[in-house]
């Protein structure tokens, strides 16, 4: 299809769930992708490619509890492929996997060759089957950690691991080409030091950021390296008080700038703040002065030119979560967003457009725990429309714009209450749809959806 959709649902029988494929511009055509599990078994999770050639996903099809990793091409339903090796261990299971950006290979982690311990490996689509180790030798004790990553050029991974004492998870950078041979990202870590919390390539691929209890134990802070010396931090926070930490950054898309939340200025109360790459240790809070009790949500987001974040927080009425844009050559200026709500209304999620000129934004702004789905277009803030007519249940679920940022794909019980099905709505018609997922069995859901 021109616009797929891939979605997780029990369409055909309420006690399974498989994956499938929806045109949005037909409706009610959607075919499943995966073969037919065997009774008792599951896919756990999934994910589609960048360019919108695949699906790859997690289940246990050949032994059960068994978790192992297949992909379906798009464009051959039913066909899967398994990409690991065949692994006769009872100990098997792949349980987490990342994407390379071209969409030629990807990472997984595994305790393929030794039970209990838990490894990276890369297979290319193009050779299912045939993986190769990426990490370096572990310890007997030894694991890879979650959330391994490609750098932007595919060229190198990141990861942590425990390699050189146990629980004790540093960061490593492997170049694809010399498998198995790492270095440690991360600078040195004391005998008191736990571990890091998160790590990310910049965008460019220059530099590495991530947070740990580097100076004072278990309590987390920022720091960067230089792809071209690892091992070399530098600290990017100014010095914390007492027991402030890090909460969750991210690097503006121009790779300058880190944005990060932290209750740098009061104990307990996470605020958003924002440091140049060139300038380590001179942030800048971004929000105004809080309401007391207020503090900035973590799931922040940061717009395509890297001028401006959203971000939500109880920053006016405390308890009262909302959505506010700051611009980062305005910090202390936040314009809330979304329209008036009822006292007891929050916003509970929301999605930037591909042209960063508008966003979709789940709340309950009528009544409360009704969640519906709104548009806000930037230039006319507080001004919302909700995305689909009137639901005969309670509750939208999950939803996404398309990736041209024409359309906009969620779940909602919009037909019958209890029952989530898969809508479209082109953004120049909000407040119509048409129902995408085919026909449910009685009891079946559309749980997660995905737009390439």
């Amino acid at each position: 299809p021109a616009q797929p959709v891939v979605y997780f649902a029990s369409q055909d029988d309420a006690s399974v769930f498989n994956l499938y494929l929806a045109d949005a511009d037909n409706p009610g055509t959607s075919v499943q992708l995966n073969p037919p599990l065997p009774t008792g078994r599951s896919i756990r999770f999934f994910n589609t490619t960048p360019d919108k050639s695949r699906v790859v996903y997690a289940a246990d099809p050949d032994t059960a509890d068994k978790v192992e990793l297949y992909t379906v091409e798009l464009a051959k339903p039913g066909v899967a492929i398994k990409l690991n090796p065949q692994n006769t261990s009872a100990n098997f299971d792949v349980d987490e996997f990342s994407l390379s950006p071209d969409s030629s290979q990807l990472i997984y982690a595994a305790d393929q060759d030794t039970a209990g311990v838990r490894e990276i490996y890369l297979v290319d689509f193009a050779t299912p089957g045939v993986t190769t180790k990426l990490n370096a030798p572990q310890s007997p004790t030894g694991d890879v950690s979650s959330n391994f990553q490609f750098s932007q050029d595919g060229t190198q991974v990141l990861y942590g691991s425990d390699t050189d004492s146990n629980a004790q998870f540093e960061i490593f950078l492997v170049d694809k080409s010399v498998p198995g041979v790492a270095v440690k990202a991360s600078a040195p870590f004391a005998n008191f030091t736990n571990s890091f919390i998160t790590k990310h390539f910049s965008p460019d691929g220059n530099w590495i950021v991530y947070a740990a209890d580097h100076d004072i134990d278990e309590v987390y802070e920022m720091y960067v390296v230089a792809t071209s010396n690892p091992g070399v931090a530098t600290k990017l926070n100014p010095p914390f008080n007492g027991d402030s930490d890090i909460g969750t950054f991210r690097l503006t898309p121009d790779s300058l700038n880190v944005v990060y939340s932290a209750d740098q200025d009061t104990d307990g109360i996470a605020e958003l703040y924002t440091v140049p790459i060139a300038a380590p240790g001179t942030s800048t809070k971004l929000n105004p002065a809080m309401v007391a009790g207020g503090n900035v949500r973590t799931d922040f987001l940061l717009s395509n030119d890297s001028s401006f974040v959203l971000y939500r927080a109880d920053q006016d009425i405390d308890e009262k979560t909302e959505l506010y844009q700051v611009t980062l050559l305005a910090p202390g200026i936040a314009t809330r967003l979304n329209a008036d709500m009822i006292a007891a209304g929050d916003v509970f999620g929301y999605e930037f457009r591909s042209d960063n000129l508008a966003v979709i934004y789940l709340a309950d702004k009528t009544t409360d725990t009704e969640q519906e789905l709104f548009q806000v277009v930037l230039t006319n803030p507080a001004v919302s429309t909700r995305v689909h007519p009137a639901l005969a249940g309670n509750d939208a679920r999950a939803f996404l714009y398309a990736t041209d940022g024409s359309r906009i794909t969620y779940t909602a019980e919009q037909d019958t209450a209890g029952v989530f099905e898969l809508y479209t709505t082109d953004v120049t018609s909000l407040g119509s749809s048409t129902r995408v997922s085919s026909p449910l069995v009685a009891g079946g859901e559309v749980g997660v959806i995905q737009i390439p």
